[in-house]
């Protein structure tokens, strides 16, 4: 996979910009909440499987942006999906989809098609792209 220069410093940004969020499990949310669903209906074994989950989660979820953002700027833009790698840029694309469809308040029906108008329209366009990125390491395997 090849990127731009343009594109492969805002896909950077974007993985770097997102870390805060991504790794704040202490703060309550609803994109917490989507990152690090409850494991179980009943809230005290669902209390106790975070305790025991949800910092494993987050460094690993903060790793793959680091690595994703390092191979970035390292190769400027061209990714050689093995494997390994595709896997690891199909869970970090994913995990930045999740973060902004939850700020943006995407559901199943999402259609993509946004009004420029719209004040939040750079962000759904930005959910576009990764969605297309993502879609595009799927099929590459």
């Amino acid at each position: 996979m090849i990127f731009a220069r343009e594109e492969a410093e805002v896909l950077s940004d974007v993985l770097r910009g997102s870390q805060d969020e991504i790794g704040a499990i202490d703060r309550p949310g609803p994109v917490t909440e989507r990152l690090y669903p409850a494991a179980y209906e009943d809230t005290e074994a669902a209390t106790e499987f975070r305790q025991l989950t949800q910092g494993d989660l987050r460094d690993s979820r903060l790793a793959r942006l680091t690595e994703c953002a390092d191979e970035l700027d390292a190769t400027g833009g061209e990714i050689p999906l093995t494997g390994e790698v595709a896997d690891r840029w199909i869970r970090a694309l994913n995990d930045l989809r999740l973060l902004l469809g939850t700020r943006l308040g995407v559901t199943d029906d999402y259609d993509h098609d946004v009004d420029a108008r719209d004040p939040q329209a750079p962000q759904h366009a930005l959910y576009s792209w990764l969605t297309a990125i993502q879609d595009l390491v799927v099929r590459s395997l």
